[in-house]
């Protein structure tokens, strides 16, 4: 059922047609979360060492990873808390979360070559910045229409606006049945249902953070 919730999304399916970044995060964060159910299934530590390369890929094609990626890994922690106390596996996982992030290392070569599309011209070390942090959507020249609002009561109707998409989004038939694959998920295994749970904590954020 939730695959059939992303499969026949109107806005998801409306992204997958047109050149965007959101049909590769959707592969990128649907193979970050099966490595990770690999891991928790089997304890090898490749699986992880494999999902923070796989996180920093995704973050170089789309910011929205980051929650899914921190959502994950409080999940890890959660799932197995002597992770903590593995400071050299910590270790090689920064390192490779950053080896995915290398992408970004293209973009000032690419820049300074005067490409016909060239998005925030990221040529030198502060526009590459500018370019990775968003400044762009950022401050009263961002490119919103309407202009964003801030407070608590903005929060609360973005938390509305994403309880509706997930009503409309699939159609009210797909919501229950994927409402039901919750169930049936949250009784088979209740580690995976938690890590749901996370991930749609992690993303509501994003509704209150932009």
């Amino acid at each position: 059922p939730l695959a059939l919730v992303s499969g026949f999304g109107l806005v998801f399916w409306s992204q997958s047609v047109i050149t965007e970044v959101y049909t590769l995060h959707a592969m990128v964060f649907a193979a970050l979360l099966r490595v990770m159910l690999q891991w928790r299934a089997t304890g090898e530590d490749r699986w992880l060492r494999v999902g923070l390369v796989m996180a920093g890929l995704g973050m170089a094609n789309h910011h929205l990873l980051g929650l899914s990626a921190a959502g994950l890994a409080a999940w890890a922690v959660v799932s197995r808390p002597g992770l903590l106390r593995r400071w050299k596996l910590g270790a090689s996982c920064v390192l490779l979360f950053g080896a995915g992030l290398l992408p970004y290392a293209y973009l000032p070569l690419r820049a300074r070559a005067n490409p016909a599309m060239n998005w925030g011209n990221p040529a030198s070390a502060a526009e590459l910045w500018d370019h990775v942090t968003r400044s762009q959507y950022k401050g009263p020249d961002a490119p919103d229409d309407p202009p964003q609002e801030h407070g608590f009561a903005a929060e609360m109707r973005q938390l509305g606006v994403m309880a509706g998409y997930l009503i409309r989004e699939p159609t009210p038939v797909l919501f229950v049945l994927a409402m039901a694959g919750v169930i049936a998920l949250a009784r088979r295994d209740r580690n995976a249902a938690m890590l749901l749970g996370i991930l749609t904590g992690a993303h509501a954020g994003l509704f209150l953070c932009f």
